[in-house]
């Protein structure tokens, strides 16, 4: 289980940060708005106190701060195929996008969709195989790794907690990546990158593999002070950064631009 707490105060996270139990912080729109002084410095402040995710929520507007629309899907199926497991189909998680941007973007037929943008709860790995095969996603709720960073010693989590920011935990890429190499290791082999599900959604509409560092912090496979990926990091779960979306913003050219609209 991980603690986050939802709010801009910063002395309210000072507080709980000093007690060791805080892995992250949410925040939005309406509670920066409550705190005195530029969200943009409170974020920094909070980014400096934290050491797990920091989520800053926004929503879509025209110029005067009218929100023109929103969507959601159905829920996503999450199967238990065995104790512990939390995992979700690849093709269900991309008919969901589809559905809950089609329901927005009839909201608004007199205005054209320029940007598109991705955010998913991190943590979650996808095995990509030859041929961009995809097998299931195993989410952030996955507990099955636990027997694997159960085992790791104390200098192990001391070097992953200096190079990622994170402690050792389930739910996070280098462990489940590090299980999937012990559990099964024939299927293992045949894997060709390790994405998260921002990164399939981003390859779906761009035909590039990509993700934000935001995003990649939750794989645990980045060094933080650089935002690129760690070769000690991945060399310890066993991925290759060379299989690793780049962490930049995709780029959109033309025909992918036509790809993400016909997909919507």
């Amino acid at each position: 289980m991980k603690l986050f707490v939802d709010t801009g105060h910063v002395k309210d996270i000072e507080a709980l940060a000093a007690t060791g139990i805080l892995d992250g912080v949410t925040t939005n729109p309406s509670l920066m708005a409550r705190e005195s002084g530029d969200a943009r410095d409170i974020l920094k402040q909070i980014c400096r106190i934290v050491q797990g995710p920091v989520s800053a929520e926004v929503v879509a507007t025209d110029a005067a701060g009218t929100v023109l629309g929103e969507g959601a899907s159905r829920a996503i199926t999450t199967l238990a195929t065995s104790p512990g497991a939390a995992e979700q189909d690849a093709d269900e998680i991309l008919g969901a996008v589809h559905e809950a941007v089609i329901a927005t973007v009839r909201q608004i037929p007199d205005h054209r969709v320029v940007v598109v943008a991705a955010a998913a709860q991190s943590g979650s790995v996808l095995p990509i195989g030859e041929n961009d095969t995809r097998g299931r996603l195993v989410t952030w709720m996955d507990s099955r790794s636990a027997r694997v960073v159960d085992r790791w010693s104390a200098d192990d989590g001391a070097m992953i907690r200096r190079i990622s920011g994170w402690s050792p935990s389930t739910g996070l890429g280098l462990s489940t990546i590090a299980w999937m190499r012990e559990d099964a290791p024939t299927a293992f082999a045949s894997v060709s990158r390790f994405a998260a599900a921002d990164d399939l959604v981003t390859h779906h509409l761009t035909g590039e593999w990509s993700t934000n560092p935001t995003n990649a912090s939750g794989m645990q496979l980045m060094e933080v002070a650089t935002g690129h990926w760690s070769a000690d990091l991945c060399r310890f779960a066993g991925a290759s950064p060379s299989g690793s979306s780049a962490t930049t913003a995709p780029s959109f050219s033309d025909g992918a631009r036509r790809r993400g609209s016909s997909a919507a």
